[in-house]
């Protein structure tokens, strides 16, 4: 069988609409405490509205674009290209999951920004910890195919690796909306997001290695230097085209394997990219100073949300 996964012409002009707005989020924002816990994106919510980024999935019946979930996960990977809030693509998920269990209200009031959603980093029917949802009353979290959509009470702060995050503890309160299935296009969404902190990444590195040199050269025609960007471009390759596989797979009936190969394709190419840009950049990269520790810590956080990495990997060796 053969899968084309270069993007259409349609999907491509749907990227670039959603970069030119993210061209607002430069990463450097987060040198800015006040640009913490979403706190640009949540400034920019009409914007992602306007563009209709909240509902490219909803048949436009229900106000949507019609289109698919492969569309959806391009728009994630350039959030992630921006290390956007969590909370951005907690509720593109949240319209379609509430739609998806027939609650038309909740998914209109997601689409139109008046209620917003984050994720959970477990799914416990007492006690979960939310990431960042400064403005949500909803949260979304999932366990292997399940997942569900609660509202929440904020708790107690706690500390995030990735100090741009806010993690807090939260009560469940209300009913719980639930969808068998789901989680798997969460679990891929969140891949997708994974992808772009890989890409980005290897072109932050590329970019660092053609400008900076040593002994009279840049430091990218050094061997140990261009073998690391060489590796970095292959790791985010492979994440890419499995996810992206995973994704037109799910919108056709496909399951837990394929999205179990990207989530650990992703996270793998994420984290080791992150590493590798770090080194790439030397004695600065290991400065607070230079970005290439949020990227680092973003892939954590990402990795953490999509599930238990060697539980996932041993669950693909079993089959």
């Amino acid at each position: 069988m053969i899968v084309d996964l270069l993007p259409t012409e349609e999907q491509t002009l749907i990227g670039d609409s959603v970069a030119g707005l993210l061209q607002k989020l430069p990463v450097e924002r987060l040198r800015d405490q006040a640009n913490f816990y979403g706190a640009a994106e949540a400034a920019m919510w009409d914007g992602f509205r306007a563009i209709g980024l909240f509902s490219l999935s909803l048949p436009e019946d229900a106000g949507g674009a019609g289109l698919g979930f492969a569309e959806e996960c391009l728009c994630a990977r350039l959030l992630g290209n921006a290390l956007t809030s969590p909370d951005v693509l907690a509720t593109m998920l949240a319209v379609r999951f509430a739609f998806g269990t027939g609650d038309a209200k909740l998914a209109a009031a997601l689409q139109s920004g008046e209620t917003r959603a984050c994720f959970a980093s477990a799914d416990d029917v007492e006690r979960a910890q939310i990431v960042d949802g400064r403005q949500a009353s909803y949260a979304l979290s999932w366990r292997r195919a399940d997942a569900s959509l609660w509202r929440f009470e904020p708790g107690a702060v706690q500390h995030c690796l990735d100090e741009t995050i806010l993690l807090r503890n939260a009560t469940p309160s209300g009913k719980r909306a639930n969808a068998e299935g789901f989680a798997l296009r969460a679990r891929i969404a969140v891949a997708a997001y994974l992808v772009g902190v890989a890409e980005a990444v290897r072109d932050m590195a590329v970019a660092y290695a053609g400008a900076r040199e040593q002994f009279g050269q840049p430091i990218g025609a050094f061997q140990a230097v261009k073998h690391a960007c060489a590796d970095m471009a292959v790791r985010a390759e492979a994440a890419m085209a499995q996810t992206w596989f995973a994704a037109l797979a799910l919108d056709h009936g496909g399951g837990e394997e394929d999205a179990a190969a990207a989530q650990v394709l992703a996270i793998q190419a994420a984290l080791e990219n992150a590493r590798a840009n770090v080194q790439v950049h030397g004695g600065m990269g290991f400065t607070y100073e230079c970005d290439a520790h949020f990227y680092l810590k973003r892939a954590h956080v990402f990795a953490a949300l999509n599930a238990n990495d060697a539980v996932v990997r041993a669950m693909l060796l079993n089959r």
